[in-house]
């Protein structure tokens, strides 16, 4: 049985419970945070392994990288 929300999208209190399962709106907004946060983790990742502060940093020196490599060749 799916969830019957009544003002917001994942206001069933069965949701909390197990008792009914999310609806194909629900499933899909939950699939998109998932692959967000995913998102979000490999970027904190990148940042770190190339000390950037935030992500235009990282890009400038990701690209630098890429840059390096290809005089190399």
């Amino acid at each position: 049985m799916n969830c019957d929300c009544l003002n917001d999208c994942g206001d069933d209190p069965d949701l909390k419970t197990g008792k009914v399962q999310p609806c194909e709106h629900m499933a899909a907004r939950l699939e998109r945070q998932r692959v967000i946060s995913e998102q979000v983790a490999t970027i904190t990742q990148l940042r770190n392994i190339y000390g950037a502060d935030n992500i235009f940093e990282l890009i400038e020196k990701m690209h630098a990288k890429v840059t390096a490599y290809e005089r190399l060749l």
